[in-house]
C-alpha cells in the first residue's frame, strides 16, 4: 500500500519545480506585497490552489492554522479574481496571504497541474519537499522541520 501511495504523490508531483524556488511576486488579498524572496531566513511554505478544488477547501483548515507561526504565500490559481478569492474566503471564515493566478501562469511556471500542491522551502528558500493533496497540520510541521 506504502509503494502505491508513493508511487501516486511521485506521478502527481512530477515536473514540479525543485532546486531554488521559483520567484512569485503580488499583491495579497488585502493589497500587501507578497514575495518568496521575503519568506528567506527560515522554512516557509508556497501553497497552491483552487476554489473549485474539494481537496484543498479540506485543506485550508490546515493552511490557516500553519500560517499563524510559518511564513507562507498561497497562490489561488485558476479561480476568479481577487474579489472572488476574497470572497469565497471569508464565506468559509479564512485569511490567508493569497496571491491571485486568474489563467494559471504562476502554477504552470513551477510545473503545478495537481491541486493542492505545497512546496516546503528551507531557509535559503529551496525547495526541499512537495506534498501534492490532503496534508494535515502534523505532516506540513514534520517537513518544516526536515527543512531546517
Amino acid at each position: 500500500m506504502a509503494a502505491i501511495f508513493l508511487g501516486v504523490q511521485a506521478w502527481q508531483s512530477r515536473g514540479v519545480v525543485r532546486g531554488a524556488a521559483p520567484h512569485i511576486a503580488g499583491r495579497g488579498l488585502r493589497g500587501e506585497a507578497l514575495d518568496t524572496a521575503a519568506l528567506r531566513g527560515r522554512p516557509a511554505l508556497v501553497t497552491f490552489w483552487a476554489t473549485w478544488c474539494t481537496v484543498c477547501r479540506a485543506d485550508l483548515g490546515t493552511l490557516a492554522s500553519v500560517a499563524r507561526d510559518v511564513p507562507m504565500i498561497t497562490v489561488a490559481s485558476s479561480s476568479g479574481d481577487a474579489a472572488e478569492v476574497r470572497a469565497w474566503l471569508a464565506a468559509r471564515g479564512r485569511e490567508l496571504p493569497v496571491i491571485v493566478d486568474p489563467g494559471g501562469t504562476i502554477a504552470a511556471a513551477a510545473g503545478v497541474h495537481a491541486f493542492p500542491t505545497t512546496l516546503v522551502l528551507d531557509a535559503g528558500g529551496r525547495v526541499r519537499s512537495v506534498a501534492v493533496g490532503y496534508t494535515t497540520e502534523a505532516g506540513l510541521r514534520a517537513r518544516l522541520a526536515l527543512a531546517r
